[in-house]
């Protein structure tokens, strides 16, 4: 009707990019050190028989439960630390961490952080670390002998990395197209969600219904 018709431009930065590969980076290696300790423990305690006098007493559904959130505990007791001695570190060397931020990473890409943002990037992420350390788990009980511990995981790795590619296909085609499809199913995807959905969310490329939206599967997937 002669309106001119303004087409959003939906794509990342090279900037944005490398932050999002970043922290999915981070998440991955982080997912596969706690998983791969679950899975290992499940297998010590089967191969040593330990867990044939711990099932007279505990459902085998507990002692799983029970092993992840140990190391829940422990991953996120990590992560805590890392916040917390990021801004120690600073103030004691006389360092706006502000300004170490802005030597690391652009302004553009991290003026969307906020509390709220911050907050739901935690809940995915521990969600996350929930759904992988089921499938580790799982993946752990199906042998019996400690020798047999990486064939166990060879599944469980082949998932891990799946959900890696679909996540990096992603950041990679919102640098050239924008959000499209292909983007929003990686978000939504638990496989792929728990890489690229943190950063989505820190630059502001992922609203809270998506976020949301995420969550739900998560929580229905594990």
């Amino acid at each position: 009707q002669g309106n001119e018709i303004v087409e959003e431009d939906t794509s990342i930065s090279m900037d944005d990019y490398w932050f999002i590969y970043g922290l999915l980076f981070v998440v991955m290696m982080v997912s596969i050190f706690s998983s791969s300790q679950i899975a290992t423990s499940i297998v010590s305690d089967k191969s040593s028989r330990v867990v044939e006098y711990l099932l007279t007493s505990v459902k085998p559904m507990a002692i799983l439960v029970g092993k992840i959130l140990a190391m829940l505990c422990s991953v996120l007791l990590q992560i805590i630390t890392l916040f917390v001695s990021s801004p120690s570190s600073s103030y004691i060397t006389g360092k706006e961490s502000n300004d170490i931020l802005g030597q690391i990473i652009s302004s553009d890409t991290i003026k969307n952080i906020n509390p709220i943002n911050v907050i739901v990037c935690l809940i995915v992420i521990t969600l996350s670390f929930i759904f992988f350390a089921i499938l580790a788990g799982l993946a752990g009980s199906t042998v019996s002998r400690i020798q047999e511990a990486s064939d166990s995981l060879s599944i469980f790795t082949l998932i891990t990395l799946v959900g890696v590619y679909l996540a990096i296909g992603a950041a990679g085609s919102m640098v050239e197209s924008g959000i499209n499809g292909f983007v929003y199913f990686a978000l939504l995807f638990p496989i792929s969600s728990a890489y690229i959905l943190p950063g989505a969310i820190l630059i502001g490329k992922a609203n809270l219904l998506i976020a949301l939206g995420a969550i739900v599967l998560q929580v229905i997937f594990i």
